[in-house]
């Protein structure tokens, strides 16, 4: 059943992006090339870049970086949101007192990091120039949350592998993007 409700989705997602398309000219949208120069300029992995930003479904709409930007920064509100599901999943494998605490720390971090992102996502909707700041710091302080959690495993006891990392480099990748957009946009 999930499976059906699933494909229906994907493809009820297909027509209203080709009705897009044909509705709105992208005329103005970004181009791919452009796009694709963009992910060769970011400091850490240019397929990282295309996979969630030049083959995301919303860039044929972009016109600009700050559509980048909001591209970029729900991703990293998703990966966020997947990292709560994640702790939900592992938390029962963390029975004693230091591994409650970084499951503990961890959750409040994500759910930190996701309302930073959603600040940001917000900010950029506005596109002036006074919610760069707020798109800027809103960015930050989410990464920030994550490696705050990423930190947490290795204090008050022995080092451990954070469950959470994969969801960590992405953000980490996510925000270099975000800070490449704001650049572009200080322009």
């Amino acid at each position: 059943m999930a499976i059906v409700l699933r494909r229906h989705v994907d493809f009820l997602s297909s027509l209203l992006l080709l009705f897009t398309l044909f509705a709105f000219p992208t005329s103005n949208a970004m181009s791919a090339e452009e796009v694709s120069k963009f992910c060769k300029e970011t400091p850490d992995d240019v397929e990282f870049c295309m996979r969630y930003i030049g083959r995301n479904r919303e860039i044929v709409t972009a016109r600009d970086f700050n559509d980048v930007f909001i591209i970029a920064v729900k991703q990293a509100k998703l990966q966020a949101a997947d990292g709560i599901k994640k702790i939900n999943k592992v938390r029962k494998n963390y029975n004693g007192p230091i591994g409650k605490k970084r499951i503990q720390v961890c959750e409040e971090k994500y759910k930190l990091a996701s309302t930073s992102f959603q600040k940001a996502w917000d900010a950029a909707y506005k596109k002036s120039f006074t919610e760069r700041l707020e798109m800027t710091t809103g960015s930050q302080g989410g990464f920030e949350a994550l490696r705050q959690c990423e930190d947490e495993w290795a204090k008050n006891g022995p080092r451990q592998k954070s469950p959470l990392t994969l969801y960590y480099n992405n953000v980490y990748k996510l925000w270099a993007i975000m800070r490449s957009t704001i650049s572009k946009l200080s322009r």
